[in-house]
């Protein structure tokens, strides 16, 4: 459809998003990235940086007054080349440049933060990633090794020790205390809350996905109508164009899970409920598996 990942490639994304948040107010932990003082700022946010010629746009950011984190999510464990070229932008972050981003978003308002910024602290999290691979890693794989030396350069490689823990498993942050906390590691949820339903690259079968899932599934006994207005309003996402959201709306009603009422916008009956359920496996029929075919987005 969109010519992107396809949509288990996009689910998968998903799944490394909300694994990652279940450390943020950690059900099973008391050391939490909210317990710490923290407060997760922003999804897929956009950095102006005078270092580098476009703006620089991690996953999350986060911040305690004090310290902003800049986090990138990978699904996976395999360390690619554009890992370290997203890592090394993520650490060219000027104190300037963090405290500029800081000021737009409203800390003060939001969390009763004043807003200064005394240091930037870049990471990367590779969801399937353990201490036994980092050490196949370094040991075994060559070119492994130097793609995790080169990646450490920039900042930390966390991953999912034990399969249940956040933890630091090569590299450093510059803070002490932050590499103490996170090598210590943060326990996550078994189910992680779905706090996140589309990738960053706003793919257009995460799109679609998610309508249903916010409005489609809203229509059990009578009619729901959602316009392309509505859900950029709803989601307030950098990149959501109209021609996106158009375009999912094109893929539900191709699926049968909607009727278009005009142009902009779309209306789910109860009569497409067969379909809204099962959204994802007609979708993953329609992109031909794990072809690299459509892409979507994340939600909050």
């Amino acid at each position: 459809m969109s010519g992107g990942k396809s949509w288990s490639r996009q689910r998968g994304e998903i799944d490394a998003y909300n694994a990652f948040l279940s450390a943020y107010p950690a059900r099973n932990s008391d050391r939490g990235f909210l317990d710490e003082g923290y407060r997760l700022t922003n999804f897929f946010p956009t950095i102006d940086n005078s270092f580098t010629e476009t703006a620089v746009e991690p996953d999350f950011s986060l911040y305690d007054g004090e310290t902003l984190i800049l986090a990138e999510v990978k699904q996976g464990n395999n360390i690619e080349p554009r890992d370290v070229k997203q890592a090394k932008r993520l650490d060219s972050v000027s104190i300037d440049a963090a405290e500029e981003y800081i000021d737009k978003i409203d800390v003060d308002g939001r969390f009763g933060f004043s807003g200064d910024v005394f240091s930037t602290e870049p990471l990367i999290y590779y969801d399937e990633l353990d201490s036994e691979y980092v050490d196949d890693c370094r040991n075994k794989w060559e070119d492994c090794r130097e793609q995790l030396e080169e990646l450490e350069e920039y900042c930390p490689v966390l991953g999912r020790e034990g399969q249940q823990t956040l933890q630091v498993l090569a590299g450093e942050f510059g803070s002490n205390y932050l590499q103490e906390w996170l090598s210590a590691g943060i326990e996550m949820a078994e189910t992680p809350r779905v706090t996140v339903t589309m990738t960053d690259g706003l793919e257009i079968e995460s799109i679609a996905v998610t309508i249903c899932r916010v409005w489609g599934e809203r229509a059990v006994s009578e009619p729901v109508t959602v316009g392309v207005s509505e859900l950029r309003t709803h989601f307030n996402y950098r990149d959501l164009e109209p021609g996106r959201v158009k375009s999912a709306f094109d893929l539900l009603d191709d699926l049968g899970a909607c009727d278009r009422v005009e142009n902009r916008e779309i209306e789910f009956t109860p009569g497409h409920m067969p379909a809204i359920l099962d959204i994802e496996s007609l979708i993953t029929d329609q992109s031909g598996g794990d072809e690299d075919q459509g892409s979507l987005d994340e939600f909050f």
